[in-house]
């Protein structure tokens, strides 16, 4: 799938806009594990459905991030992910990025997470390992439903 041509400026996204996408796509996901578990009656979050799991979480965190660098959390924030030239990065990164990267992230006892807070372009150790920035994107997510509630100032 070819990557799209938009490019974004390294204009780092804060902290609490990354935590606040994290906060919704973490929901996000125990609202779906929840109602598809449920619905499902064991075939999907049960201990025989490892695979189709990790399937979902992929598709929920990969390949949007892959496609259009943002996952719907991150949408809503208002900020992307990005690679060196201020692209999406593409699914070949991304899978590196949301799985292996992440999960040695987590598996630090979350120090590489932390290490947004102290790090001056807000980078985590997964975002250094796999090449990528998360970045602010003007007027987008929350800000574009609001724009259409604006009240435009009379003449």
């Amino acid at each position: 799938m070819p990557r799209a041509e938009k490019t974004y400026a390294r204009d780092p996204a804060s902290r609490l806009k990354r935590l606040y996408a994290w906060t919704i796509d973490a929901s996000l996901i125990v609202m779906l594990v929840m109602v598809l578990g449920r619905a499902t009656r064991g075939a999907l979050f049960s201990r025989d459905a490892a695979p189709q799991d990790i399937f979902l979480f992929l598709a929920y965190f990969v390949a949007p991030t892959g496609i259009w660098g943002r996952t719907l959390g991150k949408w809503v924030a208002g900020i992307v992910v990005v690679d060196e030239q201020g692209r999406t990065p593409g699914v070949a990164v991304a899978i590196s990025r949301e799985v292996a990267w992440k999960v040695i992230a987590y598996g630090l006892a979350g120090l590489g997470l932390l290490w947004i807070v102290f790090d001056k372009e807000r980078r985590g150790l997964h975002d250094r390992l796999a090449g990528t920035y998360v970045v602010h994107v003007p007027d987008s997510g929350v800000p574009f439903l609001s724009r259409l509630f604006r009240v435009k100032p009379r003449d």
